[in-house]
């Protein structure tokens, strides 16, 4: 059976029939994903997937499997990108700052992953996976160069969505953030360094004062719970309108073209694969930069 320890989390619920590892084709990864997806959705089915495929990439270095059958299934499940959602899970730039201003009354961690979402537009598994070592604080630079596919004690990261790193510079005032941020999560391990989960995580769990237990300690942020439960909290205590935690990436992305940035940029900055999908997703701000653009050469040309 397909179930390295890289895939347990996600596909053990869906193994590959009884098939060895080592007589594994193409075609019946094929015929699994068909019959998975006939129930499940296509962000589902696309993580599923991304699990497969880094276990048998696991599993040739390993030396178990020739070759990663998965690398040669046609058609690869993709999660389409919701357009309409990118215009109604967005904030203005007014309730963004808003937000902003008010997580940072709330502790070091959540206003240095609040400014570095808005700030970087990265994806939410991309942000859970991101470790100090991708940092460089003094320049102003982050790496992602790979994201959380799976939590706990050992947890399983993979590369970022798109099969590529790219390196996005982030704000002074963001920095300064994750640097109060590195600057208690430090003392935070020093004070329970026995306890404390090290995996060099940028963010992580911090001691549940509730249940008064350290278990989990460093451990990596549970993406779901994240969206869910601790930021829908936030939001609803910031007073501002409603959204979820990839509309941070939605509104990073809005407001710098509505600002004018190239579109090109800001797909690198998404880490988007084609440029189409970055001008598809965000044509609604399109518009604005056209009427800005006749203004500008207006003026260049009827003086």
């Amino acid at each position: 059976m397909v179930t390295t320890s890289a895939s347990i989390a996600w596909v053990k619920p869906h193994v590959v029939a009884e098939i060895r590892l080592q007589r594994l084709r193409v075609i019946d990864v094929e015929q699994f994903l068909a019959a998975k997806g006939e129930t499940l959705g296509p962000a589902m089915l696309e993580k599923v997937f991304t699990v497969l495929s880094s276990a048998l990439k696991a599993a040739v270095k390993s030396g178990l499997v020739a070759r990663n059958v998965a690398s040669a299934v046609s058609n690869k499940p993709r999660a389409p990108e919701d357009h309409a959602e990118a215009v109604s899970n967005c904030w203005s730039a007014e309730d963004a700052a808003r937000f902003l201003a008010y997580v940072r009354t709330v502790g070091p961690q959540p206003a240095a992953f609040v400014a570095l979402a808005l700030d970087s537009g990265m994806r939410k598994s991309e942000l859970a996976g991101l470790q100090w070592s991708d940092l460089d604080l003094g320049q102003g630079r982050v790496l992602v160069q790979h994201q959380l596919l799976t939590g706990g004690e050992k947890p399983v990261f993979t590369v970022p969505k798109g099969k590529r790193a790219r390196t996005i510079d982030i704000a002074p005032e963001t920095v300064d953030l994750l640097k109060k941020h590195k600057a208690r999560q430090s003392a935070l391990k020093l004070r329970h360094r026995r306890e404390y989960h090290d995996h060099g995580l940028v963010f992580a769990k911090p001691w549940n004062e509730i249940g008064r237990t350290m278990d989990t300690l460093g451990q990596p942020l549970q993406i779901n719970n994240l969206g869910d439960r601790e930021f829908a909290a936030l939001v609803k205590s910031a007073e501002v309108p409603e959204i979820s935690l990839h509309g941070l990436r939605h509104t990073c992305a809005t407001l710098l073209l509505a600002a004018g940035v190239p579109s090109r940029v800001v797909q690198e900055r998404l880490g988007h694969k084609k440029i189409e999908t970055t001008l598809s997703v965000y044509a609604h701000v399109l518009p604005g930069q056209q009427r800005d653009a006749a203004r500008r050469l207006a003026a260049l040309l009827h003086r």
